[in-house]
């Protein structure tokens, strides 16, 4: 009896043993190929927006972050399924980061295009040419309309075509405004005319395009902000409601017809917000 015992011992030790070895290898492996999309995306990502950091030091600090707020929502909630969910998210979140931060940078960009326009016309009616007149603006201009037409420049210098450096400008800075600069300095060097000119009357344009969708976004913005209030009310309820009465409340996330009303309210305020959004969001 002993024997058996002691046989059946054994062969469980064994079998754990493997499945640990079987679960660290995955885990391993999991880590790595984590590891190795989160370096490439952080490298490509910021290196377009002309930053450059220790992308073992981003990606460490990413894993502290979802350890500390997985461990954060273990406390509060002591649910598998929503410290799953925040993991998950804060996996996400980078991309959602460097969207945003790609989106502020090209808006800055957009925003500081006339002025750079009005520079290089008035420095090309002084008899620069439009090579001297970038190289006028990438010295007195900071941020990125200083970075991408100072890269324009490089691009120049080292050989590549006037039609490629221009399109690989459009490629990193996808603006309809940058398109109809490109455009009208494209047909200028085709055709010929008085490309000052045309850069001022851009400008101008320009100018009155952003003026007119500030004052847009300003009349649209209480739209936007109940769409904000509106998305983030039933989560807000649902915190106090999980105050007032957590018993039934926890019911939500451990219950399968609970998750299946979570899923569902997720899936209707996100339908909700994007066509809140879709209302709110006019192009001029």
């Amino acid at each position: 009896m002993n024997a058996a015992i002691l046989i059946v011992s054994l062969l469980f030790a064994v079998c754990v043993g493997f499945l640990a070895v079987v679960a660290q290898r995955m885990l391993s492996r999991a880590t790595q190929d984590y590891h190795s999309r989160f370096t490439a995306e952080a490298s490509a990502s910021l290196a377009d927006m002309f930053l450059f950091v220790d992308l073992e030091r981003l990606f460490r600090m990413n894993i502290v972050i979802m350890l500390l707020m997985a461990l954060l929502t273990w406390v509060f909630t002591e649910n598998l399924f929503v410290v799953g969910l925040v993991a998950v998210a804060v996996m996400l979140m980078p991309r959602f980061v460097y969207a945003f931060m790609r989106n502020r940078r090209q808006q800055q960009f957009t925003q500081g295009l006339p002025d750079a326009l009005l520079s290089m016309s008035g420095a090309m009616k002084a008899g620069s040419s439009l090579v001297q007149a970038m190289e006028t603006v990438v010295a007195e201009t900071k941020g990125p309309i200083g970075q991408e037409f100072g890269l324009l420049l490089r691009e120049l210098r080292v050989g590549v075509l006037y039609d490629d450096a221009l399109q690989n400008l459009i490629t990193r800075m996808p603006g309809e405004e940058l398109r109809l600069v490109v455009a009208g300095m494209r047909i200028s060097r085709e055709i010929g005319g008085n490309l000052a000119e045309i850069l001022e009357r851009l400008s101008e344009t320009l100018r009155k395009k952003i003026e007119m969708e500030g004052k847009i976004k300003a009349l649209t913005s209480q739209g936007r902000l109940q769409g904000i209030v509106m998305t983030a009310l039933p989560g807000f309820l649902a915190l106090v409601l999980f105050q007032m009465e957590p018993k039934y409340m926890r019911m939500l996330f451990t219950d399968y017809i609970g998750w299946a009303f979570v899923a569902a309210i997720i899936i209707m305020e996100s339908i909700g917000y994007f066509f809140i959004r879709k209302i709110v969001n006019i192009d001029v």
